[in-house]
C-alpha cells in the first residue's frame, strides 16, 4: 500500500498542498488534471527526485518520505523514456541491475522473459536509434521492471505514441499488472487512458485534488463544476431548488422563459439541499434520450420538446444539438450511428428529449 499523508511540495512559485491519498495494493490509480496541475510535481516527490516540504510518504507501512531514489523499491518510467542511446536495448535494461549489483541468473531469466512477454527479445542487440516508438516504449518499460519492484509509476510516457499502438501497450500494461501483482500510479491528459487503465482516478487542478474515486463513480457523479469541466461534461446548467421530498429532489432550470420541473434521484447527503438555493445540474450527453416521433409517453419525467439545431458526424456516431422551444441553453446529445439513421436526424426537425432522473446530478454553484 501507497500512502501520502498532508504532503505538500513547493516547485518555485507553486505547491502541490495537503496531499492525502491512499493506494491500494494491486490498483492502478491515474492522475489527471490540466497542464501545470502538478502531476509530474507529485509523482517526483514519491519516486525521490523532488523533496517534499511537509507531510509523509509510506510505501507498505515504511516511511520513505527521506529515502533515496535507490531504496525506495519504486519504478519510475519518465515521459521522455530516458533510454541511453549509446547503449544497446540489453545494456539499457540491465543497466540499472548492474549498477545496484543485483544482477544474478534468476533476476536475468526473469528479466529475459519480460522481453519475451512484451515482443522485444529480438532486439536485444539493437541501438536505440534504431527503434521504433512502440518498441522504446517496451523497452523503458521492461527496464524499469527489471528490478522487480512490484511499484510502478508512469508520466505519460505513452503520449507520442499513435493510438492504435497506445492501445497495445495499454493492454499489455494491464497484463503485467495482474502477471506480477503490480502496484501503477500513472500520470495521463488521454481520459480514454485513464479510464482504460485506471482503477481509481483522481482529478488534480491548481495543485489540490478535488476528486479522489473509483473510476464508475467520477464518470457518473464528478463532484464539482471543475471536475465535470475537465471531465469534458458539456449539459451543466444553472438551476434553482424548489424543493425536496425523500430522495426526489424538484428543480427549475434557469434561462428559459416557461417553468420547467426537473426530477430526479440523488444519493447524496439530502440536507444541504435547502430550497430556493443555487445550483448546477449535469447530464452526460450520451445519457439524454432523443425519443422518435410519438415515442414519448406519459410515465416517463424530465421530457423536453424542442428542435435540433445542429448534427455532427463523429465517425461511428453523431453529436446533436437540441435546443429547448423559448430557451437560450442547448444541451448536447451523443446518438449512436444506428440510433441515428433510423431517426434520420436533421437540422431543425421537431424533437422530445428524456434526461432520465438516475442519470441527473447535482453540483453546489
Amino acid at each position: 500500500m501507497l500512502e501520502l499523508e498532508r504532503l505538500t511540495i513547493q516547485a518555485g512559485t507553486f505547491s502541490v498542498t495537503n496531499i492525502d491519498l491512499t493506494i491500494q495494493p494491486g490498483c492502478c490509480h491515474v492522475l489527471v488534471g490540466p497542464t501545470g496541475c502538478g502531476k509530474t510535481t507529485l509523482l517526483e516527490a514519491i519516486v525521490g527526485i523532488r523533496r517534499p516540504h511537509s507531510g509523509v510518504i509510506r510505501l507498505e507501512g515504511r516511511d520513505i518520505t527521506d529515502l533515496p531514489i535507490e531504496r525506495r523499491g519504486i519504478a519510475y518510467l519518465p515521459q521522455d523514456l530516458a533510454l541511453f542511446p549509446h547503449l544497446s536495448v540489453e545494456g539499457n535494461i540491465f543497466y540499472g541491475i548492474k549498477q545496484q549489483k543485483g544482477l544474478n541468473e534468476a533476476r536475468r531469466n526473469f528479466v529475459l522473459q519480460l522481453t519475451q512477454e512484451l515482443g522485444i527479445s529480438h532486439l536485444l542487440n539493437r541501438g536505440i536509434g534504431n527503434l521504433s516508438g512502440g518498441e522504446r516504449q517496451r523497452v523503458a518499460l521492461v527496464r524499469a521492471l527489471a528490478p522487480g519492484s512490484r511499484y510502478l509509476l508512469l508520466d505519460e510516457p505513452f503520449s507520442a505514441l499513435h493510438e492504435a499502438i497506445r492501445r497495445d501497450i495499454w493492454q499489455l500494461i494491464l497484463e503485467l499488472k495482474r502477471q506480477l501483482g503490480l502496484t501503477i500510479v500513472m500520470i495521463s491528459h488521454d481520459l480514454k487512458e485513464a479510464f482504460f487503465l485506471g482503477d481509481e482516478i483522481s482529478v488534480m487542478v491548481e495543485g489540490k485534488l478535488l476528486q479522489i474515486d473509483k473510476k464508475e463513480v467520477l464518470y457518473e457523479r464528478p463532484k464539482s463544476a471543475a471536475v465535470a469541466a475537465f471531465l469534458g461534461l458539456k449539459n451543466l446548467f444553472p438551476a434553482r431548488i424548489l424543493y425536496v421530498q425523500d430522495q426526489e429532489v424538484i428543480i427549475t432550470l434557469q434561462d428559459m422563459p416557461q417553468k420547467l420541473i426537473l426530477f430526479f434521484k440523488q444519493t447524496r447527503d439530502m440536507s444541504e439541499l435547502a430550497p430556493n438555493s443555487p445550483v448546477l445540474i449535469g447530464i452526460r450527453s450520451e445519457h439524454v434520450m432523443l425519443l422518435r416521433p410519438g415515442m414519448a409517453n406519459k410515465h416517463q419525467k424530465n421530457l423536453i420538446t424542442g428542435v435540433i439545431e445542429d448534427v455532427f458526424f463523429q465517425g461511428k456516431d453523431y453529436t446533436a444539438i437540441f435546443r429547448p422551444d423559448g430557451s437560450f441553453i442547448t444541451i448536447q446529445i451523443d446518438v449512436p450511428g444506428y440510433a441515428a439513421s433510423k431517426l434520420s436526424l436533421k437540422r431543425g426537425d421537431s424533437a422530445t428529449i428524456c434526461m432520465c432522473p438516475e442519470r441527473l446530478f447535482l453540483l453546489s454553484e
